[in-house]
């Protein structure tokens, strides 16, 4: 057999992630996220599909961030960072905050590693900390390493839908929240009606973006 009819083998054992991280550094413009979210949206439509908040559901994010101006952010699904790059990229270029700070939870290491890859490529590596690990363990060092009491005031998530309530649990547990947080959270198999009495009311500012369950 060539080694023209064994590429193809070759290839195939790359994963989908290590060639996005590629393309990224290849045909995106260091220190400009909005280079890296063009060429994200390029990769997802002309290679492989990926996890993303995607063109059509963030500025429903970006609306609520434009309200609310938020100085401490969290995100509960980094993947490979598009999200928190396109959000964090938000707050201090369009809003002007640039002291802002964007903390983002991914349970694997390997999609963390590429995600502070791009994100260093972004140039956002001062405001973006990526924290690996299941969700309790992660909070805990969050809160160990970092001075965060009462101080958060926006919550994104957008990770394994089953685990959205314990993580909002620990999450109103933590002491985080500033006097009111905002909460959007995205695709929904929990109904709507169900976070007001699942977190304290006075507390969450809720929105749900497109809500499929009703309530």
């Amino acid at each position: 057999m060539t080694q023209t009819q064994l590429a193809p083998t070759a290839v195939s054992l790359v994963k989908k992630e290590d060639s996005y991280l590629d393309h990224i550094l290849a045909h995106a413009k260091r220190n400009n996220p909005e280079s890296i979210i063009k060429e994200t949206h390029k990769f997802a439509i002309e290679r492989y599909w990926l996890m993303n908040v995607g063109p059509e559901k963030s500025p429903l994010v970006e609306q609520v961030l434009l309200e609310k101006r938020p100085k401490v952010a969290i995100e509960i699904g980094c993947y490979l960072g598009y999200s928190a790059i396109r959000f964090a990229a938000y707050i201090r270029d369009t809003l002007g905050i640039q002291d802002v700070k964007y903390y983002s939870f991914e349970i694997s290491e390997y999609h963390a590693n590429i995600a502070r890859k791009v994100i260093d490529f972004a140039g956002l590596s001062h405001i973006i900390t990526v924290i690996t690990g299941p969700f309790n363990e992660s909070l805990e060092r969050l809160l160990s390493n970092h001075n965060l009491l009462s101080k958060v005031d926006f919550v994104f998530i957008d990770h394994h839908k089953e685990l959205y309530k314990q993580d909002l649990q620990l999450l109103e547990k933590s002491g985080l929240f500033h006097t009111v947080c905002n909460l959007f959270r995205t695709l929904f198999y929990m109904p709507f009606s169900e976070f007001p009495r699942l977190l304290c009311p006075n507390r969450l500012a809720l929105y749900p973006g497109h809500n499929h369950c009703g309530g």
